[in-house]
Order: C-alpha cells, then structure tokens, then sequence
C-alpha cells in the first residue's frame, strides 16, 4: 500500500460524520483493491478464541478482511522494527485470517530475538491453553495486578526497537486489563485508573537502535486483574498522534507491529505469581468423574488460589517443587500432568516426601494409580485414623522459626473443601480440616508422624477424596477452605482412595497390566531407558509428551509378551530432530493398564 492510499484510508476511518459521503467513496475505493502480500501485520486473535478458558473471543484487529479490522504496515521504504530484523507477516496470525489456529508466532518472536522482546516471558496458547513460549519453570510474570511497571533491567518490561525508516516514529503499547478481548478504556484499580492504551505516542528519533527502556517511556498502571492479558506493541509513522482511546487498527507506510499475551500476578501484596509455588487440585476442571473442582488453586482462576513466595526453607520431602501456576504447569483450567504423581528425579514414588497412602491420577476422565507409589488407601470410612499407620508425609523445616501444617480432605466428594463437620452413625463427628495448625519446629526433618498429629475420623463415604497438604509460616483459620498468600513454605494435592472397597478396586486393576519402572539415568543427556514388566501379552505402546500434553515421540507400539521389557529414548522427537532441555513424561499402555513415569532432559 503506498503512501497516499494509506493516507487515504486513514482519512476515511476518521472521518467526521459531515464528510460521511466522502468517506464511504473513499473506502469502497481502496476495499477494491487487491489483498495485499506485503508487509506485516499483528499476531493478536481475531476473530478466534483470545481466552479459551474464559470462553472468551479475540476481537482484535490484525486480520486483512478480518471481523474485527486489520492493523499493516506497508513497508515499502526504509523501515522501523522491533528488534534485530523485520519478520514480515503478511496475513496475521498463524498465516490463516481470519480465523486460524495459533501458530505460536507470538513465541518463536520471543524465542529467537526477532520483535525483540526482552522480559516479561511471553506465552501462546496451545489446544486452548496457556504455555510459557520460555518452557521455563517460573516463567516471568509481568508485574502484580495495580501496581506501576517500569521500564529496563530492573523493571517489568523492555523491548528492542530500530529505526531505520530515516524518519522519526512513535510508538504505542496496548494491554487488555480487562480480558474483554478487545483494547479499548481503561480499569480502575481503586482510586487509580489503567488506560489499556498505556503508551502514548513515545517519540523514537530517527537512527535509534537499542532498548526501549533507553527512550525513558513512562510507567505504567498494570490492570486489576490477574491472569493472562494480550498486549499490542505498535511502531509506526502515525501523525498526528493516536488518540487516548486507539483500539489498535490502522494502514502505517513503514513499522510492524508484534502482540503478545502475558500473564499478570496477584495485586495486594501477594507477590509476582509468575515465582513462587501453588497448587495441584483441580479448579475449573474435572476433580472426579463428573464433578468440577472447585479447589483454590490457580492465580486468576475461579475459586482463588494458595500462594507461596520463591524464597522459602520449609517444604515438603527433600526438595521444594516449584510449581509457579498451578496443576499441569498451566493454570487456568488443564488437564493433569500427574504432578500428584512425581517427585524430582532421584525420589521415585515419593512425590513430594508423599509416604502414604498412595495417590491417584485422573487420565482423560479415568482414574490411574500413580506408579511406584507405596501405601494402601486412606482408610475404611468413618475410622479413626492415625498418623504414620494410615496417613504420612515427609517435612523439612530448614528455618529457624515454628512452621505449621495444615491438611484438608474432600470427604463428600462436591469439589471443595468445606468447613462443615460431618457425623457418622456411631455418633463421631469429623471434619474436613483434618489437621489444624500443627507445629513444625525449626531444624526439624523426617516423617510428621513423629510430631504426633492428632488421630482423625476418616469420610462418611466410600470413592476418592482431593486432599491439600500445606506447610506454612502462618497459621490459617479452623474453617480454612485452602486458599492465601504464605511467604514460605509449599503446598501439595493427592488424590486419595478412601473405603475399602473403594481402593481394592482400583489397587487391582494395574496389577492386571504392567510395572513400569523409573527411568534410569534420570536426569539424562541424551539417552534414558524405561524399563517395564507386562503381566499378560499383547499389544502395548511408549510414548513420551511434553508438559503441555502434547505427544512428541512414539517409542513403542506392537505385540509383546509378558516379561520384562527395556526401550531407550535418544530426547528426539518424531521428526528426529533433538528436542530442548525439560520435563518429559514416558507413559507406557497396555493390559488394560496405564502407567508414567517422569524424566529430567538436560541438554
């Protein structure tokens, strides 16, 4: 698009309603021209989900015909970019406008330099989730909900930019606060207000080339709501300057536009959720077949969430377990990783210092034993439990103050834990809080039984039960349902069996099928092997999924007959190319059974 005809249509957007005529001619004009097949476009949804989870439609506007308009760049002269390089784009997101599935451009952006994007970690969405495009652990967030970003290493954002264009550019930073799926007004946060058009106008000289952060911008008011937001960064020739209430479209001569979606932390003090350790129990998901979780544990999800700060010397087990967003890495809703499963490599069967009973996991609806898992289940119901014999963890309190443990258990089975008490025939009461305050002394490590935890009558009915283990500098109220901001310790979930019949069932039914044992050497570079035994013949697969559930490589799958069985894995993909350092999981099927275990990828 040349000059004058982006001119034009610029005129023709904004034109007052006195040249209303003018206008239509002057758009059914430049409507009739050809799609263009140059230049760049934006990444933001248009058109297609922006916030799956939230059931939420993107109507920003990137896509050439698109529902919601299109923002280009023509670039047919010297250029402004984001960046080391301009990465034309020439139809929008995913190369498919409108609408089309993510195609993770927003990442490999992030990825490999080009729009430049510093800090925060940026995310794309993958079978209606999100997924850090970093693959790291503790994926940064961009700042707490109401409190001010600023600019550079020591603050919340920064980007490169050049300006080859020979002329000066400006630039224009949207942010949906609202996750309305578009960019338009603004959000209160208390007496202060969060314009989604947070950066005005910031003049960029010609001949610029470096950080952002280097044109001093000016802060920013992050919006009220954690969670996951799209942002919109804009560089351009625009004159004269963007109006406060821009929604992100336009035909610029020169510049690009990149859109990334980024995840907000809990305001109020609560610290940057992007750190830190949550949850596992499902919120938003299926808990039990059936039922919905509604367990406080995902930060920007439906029911609240536990929290704890990244710096912290009480845990569960040997180690503490980062989980920076919750159940399956990926927060909210998802599906399970079995994180209820695993421990870190060198602890099979001991996830997070768990002794017993042995959990559960939940795969595509059904219930699975987690493998290597010792214990039976948490009892007959309305018994009196005790604490090594039915129920025990492992906790290290490596501070030099009192720590206190906290335990819950789902016994009626409605998706949360509620601080109602319960009473069986006998007479018993019990509730589901069923540990409250325990002391925790300073230094001390090994199993909680040896602190004597007081007995506790066990549910009222047989089937599974969701139980939260907390460890935490603070106590919490007797009617605690789960949910705070702790400034150490960690919190871990299991699903438990309880009833006799309840577990005997689901104990023999991977007894049916096969053993699968850890994987040794674990961690590895580059190659493992998973051992496992099948008790019956017949047909059984290995493949191995990344954390986002996607499988990635198929190890196995024929006729085998019962005995024990070794297959390697070289950390390549089904493409054969290698794959990057992380958390794999190798589930192996067969004899009516499923079984996991957990590998460490350090290239």
């Amino acid at each position: 698009m040349n000059k004058l005809s982006s001119l034009k249509l610029r005129a023709c957007r904004r034109s007052p309603t006195a040249l209303a005529l003018a206008a239509a001619l002057c758009c059914t004009s430049l409507h009739a021209q050809p799609f263009p097949t140059i230049g760049d476009y934006g990444d933001a949804p248009d058109g297609i989900p922006a916030y799956p989870w939230l059931g939420i439609l993107g109507e920003y506007p990137t896509c050439f015909g698109g529902p919601s308009g299109h923002i280009s760049h023509a670039n047919n002269t010297p250029v402004a970019y984001w960046g080391a390089t301009m990465d034309p784009e020439p139809d929008g997101n995913g190369g498919f406008c409108p609408p089309g599935p993510y195609e993770n451009d927003e990442c490999w952006a992030a990825l490999d330099g080009d729009a430049g994007l510093v800090f925060p970690d940026a995310f794309t969405i993958l079978a209606g989730l999100p997924v850090p495009c970093s693959g790291s652990p503790t994926p940064r967030a961009l700042g707490p909900a109401c409190s001010l970003a600023n600019w550079g290493p020591m603050g919340n954002l920064d980007l490169l930019l050049s300006n080859n264009a020979g002329n000066d550019v400006v630039v224009n930073i949207l942010f949906d606060w609202n996750r309305d799926g578009r960019w338009s007004g603004q959000s209160s946060c208390g007496p202060n207000i969060a314009p989604e058009h947070a950066v005005v106008d910031l003049h960029v000289p010609a001949g610029f080339s470096g950080p952002v952060s280097h044109l001093l911008p000016p802060s920013f008011l992050i919006g009220p709501n954690p969670g996951f937001v799209w942002a919109r960064f804009t560089v351009s020739d625009e004159f004269p300057p963007m109006p406060p209430d821009w929604h992100g479209d336009g035909d610029f001569d020169t510049g690009e536009t990149e859109d990334y979606l980024f995840l907000v932390g809990q305001g109020g003090g609560g610290g940057d959720p992007g750190f830190g350790e949550l949850g596992d129990a499902p919120e938003g998901v299926e808990a039990y077949p059936g039922v919905i979780g509604s367990f406080p544990t995902c930060i920007g999800g439906p029911a609240g969430y536990v929290h704890h700060q990244p710096v912290t010397s009480a845990w569960f087990g040997d180690a503490l377990d980062h989980e920076p967003d919750g159940n399956a890495g990926i927060c909210p809703p998802a599906p399970y990783d079995q994180d209820e499963c695993f421990e870190l490599p060198g602890t099979p069967g001991r996830d997070a210092g768990l002794i017993t009973p042995h959990p559960f996991t939940l795969d595509a609806g059904v219930v699975e034993r987690c493998p290597a898992s010792a214990g039976g289940s948490l009892g007959a119901i309305c018994n009196r439990a005790a604490w090594g014999a039915d129920l025990d963890i492992e906790v290290t309190n490596a501070t030099n103050q009192d720590q206190y443990v906290n335990v819950l258990v789902d016994w009626s089975g409605d998706g949360t834990w509620t601080p109602n008490l319960f009473t069986c025939p006998n007479g018993d009461t019990g509730s589901e809080h069923i540990l409250v305050n325990h002391v925790v002394p300073a230094g001390f490590n090994g199993p909680l039984s040896l602190l004597a935890p007081p007995t506790f009558l066990s549910g009222y009915a047989s089937g599974l039960a969701w139980a939260r283990f907390t460890l935490s500098d603070t106590p919490v109220p007797a009617d605690w349902d789960g949910q705070g901001a702790f400034l150490d310790g960690e919190t871990e979930d299991y699903l438990f069996a309880v009833g006799a019949s309840a577990s005997a069932a689901r104990d023999a039914a991977p007894q049916l099928g096969l053993t699968v044992e850890p994987n040794v050497p674990n961690p590895f570079n580059p190659r493992t092997t998973i051992a496992f035994t099948a008790t019956t013949a017949g047909r059984h697969t290995v493949t191995v999924t990344d954390l986002a559930g996607r499988e990635v490589a198929t190890l196995l799958d024929r006729e085998l007959p019962a005995g024990r069985h070794d297959v390697d894995w070289d950390g390549r993909g089904q493409d054969g190319g290698e794959l990057p350092s992380g958390v794999y999981f190798a589930r192996v099927r067969g004899g009516g059974a499923v079984e996991s275990v957990k590998m460490l990828l350090v290239r």
